[in-house]
């Protein structure tokens, strides 16, 4: 992570590092939401804390599919408006079905407003 405030030149701003960063705090911030959905109100210091971030996290993916997710619209209809084939929004969306650790697109949308991820 970055240990000084970041530059004001864009030019000298490490992109990849920028991205690398929002796809870890994107994870770490589900957790303060789920304790707060489960009422759990006790807090336990951790001893040490691992976060894999895989190379091909698309953090830019997850913010314009879930809330088509949240429609009416079938995985095609998704691939017209994006621009994507129906194999890719599907690839996407079982993506994101792995990160909020849900099985179907209903609990992923009822998970990611949980998170604070999606609007109501």
């Amino acid at each position: 992570m970055h240990l000084a405030p970041f530059p004001e030149d864009r030019g000298r701003r490490d992109d990849g590092l920028d991205r690398a960063e929002a796809a870890v705090r994107t994870p770490a911030s589900l957790a303060p939401a789920a304790r707060d959905a489960a009422g759990l109100r006790v807090r336990q210091p951790l001893a040490g804390m691992r976060v894999a971030v895989p190379a091909a996290v698309d953090v830019a993916a997850l913010e314009r599919l879930l809330p088509l997710l949240a429609t009416h619209l079938t995985f095609p209809e998704i691939g017209e408006r994006l621009f994507v084939s129906r194999n890719t929004v599907k690839t996407q969306a079982i993506s994101i079905y792995q990160k909020l650790a849900v099985s179907s697109r209903s609990d992923a949308i009822e998970r990611a407003r949980t998170c604070g991820l999606l609007g109501s």
